[in-house]
């Protein structure tokens, strides 16, 4: 048996684009974490007695969520524009396992910085002094706590790195869903679902399937 799992965006909506009197350049980032990423290295946060130990875990964590990350740059965006991505969206996930929880998150910015600049620029938010006060209250939470945790400090360092350079933060979306209670038939799809702070709506879909190999291979001979 094989398994095949993605997430797709299918259609941003955003109401005020950051800019007075122009268009707007906008960039879409968009980080997704699993709890096969996530658990190996929370029970070995757990096992751990020293700060520097669980430091290293803690950015560990981090790094998986900022390696997971996606940069989507369009330009000449209006107000109460709608960003529609095709017939079947766009994939911000693949995976050939289908996990049993995940979190995703989209950071919406209007900004022109050269989209070359951002992995640093997003990879020097860990080497930020405020991370290390993260351990104190992450040493005693419950994994998906973690996580959030963790999640809400990338947003700020984010949001921070864009306003720096004179950027503005259109909207972040987040959500956290569980296999059992939210794709127990291996699909979902979310609707206009609002934004943190109202100022965009998304539509995605969250889509599984479990098969045969022999029907893949029936697949494949029936094209050759």
């Amino acid at each position: 048996m094989s398994e095949f799992f993605t997430i797709k965006l299918k259609k941003l909506a955003i109401k005020d684009n950051r800019e007075t009197l122009t268009k707007a350049e906008v960039n879409i980032f968009s980080f997704i974490s699993t709890d096969d990423v996530e658990l190996p290295l929370l029970n070995d946060l757990y096992s751990l007695k020293t700060t520097e130990e669980q430091v290293k875990v803690i950015k560990a964590i981090a790094q998986d969520l900022l390696s997971s990350r996606q940069i989507h740059k369009f330009e000449h965006i209006s107000d109460n524009q709608d960003l529609i991505f095709g017939d079947t969206g766009l994939a911000l996930y693949t995976s050939n396992k289908i996990p049993e929880s995940f979190n995703l998150m989209l950071v919406v910015m209007e900004d022109d910085t050269d989209i070359r600049s951002y992995g640093k620029m997003i990879d020097s938010i860990l080497d930020d002094k405020e991370f290390n006060i993260l351990v104190d209250l992450i040493a005693a939470s419950s994994g998906n706590l973690v996580i959030k945790q963790i999640i809400q400090y990338l947003i700020g360092g984010i949001s921070q790195c864009m306003s720096d350079k004179k950027n503005d933060q259109i909207d972040v979306f987040m959500t956290s869903l569980n296999k059992h209670f939210d794709y127990p038939k291996l699909f979902h799809n979310g609707v206009g679902v609002s934004g943190v702070c109202g100022n965009i709506a998304v539509d995605y879909g969250v889509y599984g399937i479990i098969y045969k190999d022999k029907e893949v291979n029936e697949i494949i001979q029936d094209k050759t």
